[in-house]
């Protein structure tokens, strides 16, 4: 390898590092929770941490506001009016902190940082601990598959663009659904009919049993993701490994 290659791994692997550093970072500033209501206020939600529906409170007297056919969209508009103000919470914490300053010094990409005395001594590897200590297989069987891999990556990239992870639940009967992204709420859809002989217990409960299984899909869908990703972490280790001893 030669000194302006292992250079450049050393910036791509610094560049990576401040990344990851500058997510936690803002990550830690999320809130922990965040309320919105539809126009009516007859429909609240409630955010976790995660961004995601936590709990739904329909008022009492919801169908003096509402009729019965507007009651999914309002589920939605009030999830889009507590993801707003999510949003300005942790804008507003992000501004207290230098994390605007830091995106600006990330702004030139791995080139923001110069070269280091360790690129004349060992060829420095991406962000080592993230990367687990292998075997490798021997090297054209790791290329083989490396070129497998890369091929239904341009399959997929050709195909447009890859499809959002997300969770869907339903409950009474089917009458409610909800869809999750891994992010937000996506869709809900209320049957009027139904709606219309609940009263608000009756709904929240439905709502809450819907939230419940959509949220546990999305987590089932999440971690198969995650296993067709880590064939590829795999390879990259092995890689990686490879061009520690290329001897091998």
């Amino acid at each position: 390898m030669t000194e302006e290659l292992a250079a450049q791994f050393d910036r791509m692997r610094r560049y990576v590092s401040a990344l990851g550093e500058l997510i936690k970072s803002a990550q830690a500033q999320a809130p922990g929770s965040a309320e919105g209501s539809d126009h009516s206020s007859a429909v609240r939600v409630k955010l976790g941490a995660d961004g995601l529906p936590e709990s739904f409170h329909v008022a009492a007297d919801w169908d003096e506001w509402l009729i019965p056919d507007d009651l999914a969209s309002s589920v939605l508009e009030a999830c889009g009016a507590a993801t707003t103000n999510r949003l300005e919470s942790w804008t507003e914490n992000l501004e207290d902190t230098d994390f605007l300053a830091t995106v600006r010094d990330l702004d030139g990409g791995p080139d923001t940082f110069p070269p280091t005395a360790r690129n004349r001594e060992v060829p420095p590897t991406p962000t080592d601990a993230a990367v687990p200590e292998v075997t490798p297989r021997a090297l054209d069987l790791v290329a083989e598959d490396a070129i497998k891999a890369f091929e239904n990556v341009e399959r997929s990239t050709n195909s447009g663009p890859p499809r959002e992870t997300t969770g869907t639940g339903v409950a009474a009967g089917r009458k409610v659904a909800i869809t999750l992204s891994k992010f937000a709420l996506t869709s809900c859809s209320i049957e009027p009919g139904w709606a219309a002989r609940q009263t608000a217990t009756g709904l929240m409960n439905a709502l809450g049993d819907a939230l419940e299984r959509a949220k546990s899909d999305l987590a089932g869908n999440t971690t198969s993701a995650s296993t067709m990703d880590s064939g590829i972490d795999g390879l990259f280790a092995e890689a990686i490994a490879l061009l520690k001893n290329p001897r091998r």
